[in-house]
């Protein structure tokens, strides 16, 4: 890698002798050129040096060391370079017409190095050309036997309906993630994933779909027209030098079968390839295949772990009731609902199972958390509630935080509101020219918010949940109701969670729905499922249940020490007699209950 970084900045070859056996020696002995007489940048030369030490031990011991050395250097320079620059770069290179002549490319670079080693100064041990017997002149062939590997793999397809003025989108959708267009005629266009490894093939075809589907509504002939149909499915098909070139005749017959019952701006997936989604993907079972309605959000994958940590107990009453306020609302009584419980009791969860059991054609979520941490700032939950609207992930770049906020314009809102909530997750746009409103900030807010609200319940249902309310900042609470107000008639669900004895800024006339702590029996399923046995001794579970004071995130904490000190005795779990006199009951619990 170092040798290689050398090169790249210096355009020059490290080691260069007069002959192939020459150029080894160099290698062997590691006699490094001087870095000074030809480096463009002097700040890469400590870079540079430890790379190319002769002990293993002195170099960098990853290239993750020298990607974050680099960084460090293109930061401290003030010229960082991200994806897109790559991507220009690399299509500076390789043109579009070059894209598909792989082994071409593969045999250019090999003809170069071997005349760089062998004809450095016109002087080597083979000539470039040679004379036969005849006297007719043939060209050196390569140092040795180049045969092309090919092999049958099974791989992950995306197939796309074909329609004019679309190919161009279709091929910058599959290489930005990862994919090989494979040039075929007709009416489906095919791209293949996984050449060099099919671990995360599915989800990367997946993503492709998505892309596509995102860049023909705002380019493609999907602004009049719903984006072309598209279908994620895995197969066999011949891969030379790790390119696709020949999918298998049965792989093409299953995509156009897939592709006919497709309509158009639907992605299907084959339905063995569900477990290979991972968390990533929101979809649902449609007849004989799965449909992708979009990207978990991150309070979609916090819900999906949130669930897989304990199982749901004593709680059926409660979700009863949250499901019945959100028929409603679907029906276009929307109402306010204040979830109220001690903390750790499972307001989280609540919303968690609420999400899951909603499905996402019909209903989305808008979930905003506020935080103790943001309880001095102003607008804080607001914010979170933004960050979620717009799918904006914590490692989005700046980029794909102005593109996720200007998608708000879609749901009717102005420029000047779009504006307004991409400052408050931290963009920074240019001074505008444009004329206040003379309402004071914190409105403007609640009244961009309520409209997206009310545009998202024309297609869905909408449940907005808020939690913690009781950290939420001043400035948040003042204009909270406004934003909330007149959705009644909508198909909007408002949950809110809060502690006992927390005032909300809500209508008093909102519902209140309170969650109590569990009783023995309870206690002792929960914990009976976090031990993994059939049942726990009543005494135990009356001990959890008073130390914990029935609190299901305490009972999973306690769980914990008692794993390792429980006996089980006809599927029952019983703790030793030496253990009864007191339980270990972590002092963070102890403290709080």
């Amino acid at each position: 890698v170092g040798v290689l970084l050398y090169e790249l900045a210096t355009r020059r070859r490290m080691f260069r002798g007069r002959s192939s056996d020459e150029t080894l020696r160099l290698v062997r002995r590691g006699e490094l050129p001087d870095f000074r007489k030809h480096l463009p940048l002097p700040e890469l030369e400590p870079i540079l040096k430890r790379a190319l030490e002769v002990n293993a031990a002195d170099r960098f011991a990853s290239a993750g060391e020298i990607h974050q050395a680099l960084m460090r250097l293109v930061y401290g320079l003030g010229e960082p370079v991200g994806a897109t620059d790559l991507r220009l770069a690399m299509q500076r290179m390789f043109p579009q017409n070059d894209r598909q002549s792989p082994n071409k490319l593969r045999v250019d670079l090999l003809v170069r190095a071997y005349d760089d080693a062998t004809s450095a100064s016109g002087v080597g041990t083979r000539e470039g050309t040679a004379r036969t017997e005849a006297g007719t002149a043939k060209t050196a062939a390569l140092p040795g036997s180049q045969r092309v590997h090919a092999e049958t793999r099974r791989l992950a397809f995306l197939a796309v309906r074909a329609r004019p003025g679309e190919e161009r989108l279709f091929v910058e959708a599959v290489e930005e993630t990862g994919g090989t267009p494979i040039p075929r005629g007709g009416a489906m266009r095919l791209a293949a994933y996984g050449a060099h490894g099919m671990e995360r093939a599915v989800g990367h075809a997946t993503r492709g779909a998505l892309e596509l589907r995102r860049t023909t509504r705002l380019e493609g002939i999907a602004r009049v027209e719903p984006s072309p149909a598209a279908v994620v499915l895995a197969g066999e098909a011949r891969v030379v030098e790790g390119v696709p070139v020949e999918p298998d005749e049965a792989l093409l017959e299953r995509a156009s079968a897939m592709l006919a019952g497709t309509e158009p701006g639907d992605i299907r997936v084959s339905a063995e390839l569900a477990a290979e989604l991972g968390r990533d993907f929101r979809f649902h079972a449609h007849e004989d295949a799965l449909r992708i309605d979009g990207f978990r959000s991150r309070r979609d994958r916090d819900a999906v772990a949130l669930r897989r940590r304990a199982p749901l107990i004593g709680r059926r009453d409660v979700l009863r009731a949250l499901s019945a306020r959100l028929l409603s609302a679907s029906e276009g009584r929307g109402e306010v609902v204040h979830v109220v419980g001690e903390p750790g009791v499972g307001k989280s969860r609540l919303l968690a199972e609420l999400r899951a059991a909603a499905a996402p054609r019909d209903f989305v979520f808008v979930h905003g958390r506020a935080d103790e941490a943001d309880a001095e700032g102003s607008f804080g939950a607001f914010a979170d509630l933004v960050r979620d609207l717009c799918g904006i992930e914590p490692e989005d770049a700046p980029a794909q935080r102005f593109e996720k906020v200007e998608r708000l314009r879609v749901l009717g809102l102005s420029p000047r509101e779009v504006r307004l909530l991409g400052e408050l997750v931290g963009l920074a746009y240019p001074l505008s020219s444009e004329a206040r409103s003379g309402r004071p900030r914190g409105i403007e807010l609640a009244l961009a918010l309520r409209k997206a609200l009310r545009a998202l319940s024309a297609d869905r249902v909408v449940v907005l949940a808020l939690e913690d309310l009781h950290w939420m900042d001043d400035a948040s609470r003042q204009v909270l109701p406004l934003a909330t107000e007149g959705l009644e008639d909508a198909r909007v669900l408002t949950l809110v969670t809060v502690r006992p004895g927390s005032t909300g800024p809500l209508p008093k006339a909102s519902r209140v729905l309170s969650i109590p702590t569990l009783e023995v029996q309870p206690t002792g399923r929960l914990l009976a499922a976090l031990l993994a046995v059939d049942a726990v001794e009543p005494e135990l579970a009356a001990r959890v249940q008073r130390e914990t004071g029935g609190v299901p995130a305490w009972i999973e904490v306690l769980a914990e020490p008692l794993r390792a000190l429980f006996e089980v005795e006809d599927g029952v779990a019983r703790l030793p007699r030496a253990e009864r006199a007191e339980l270990p009951v972590p002092s963070s619990v102890r403290a709080v209950v």
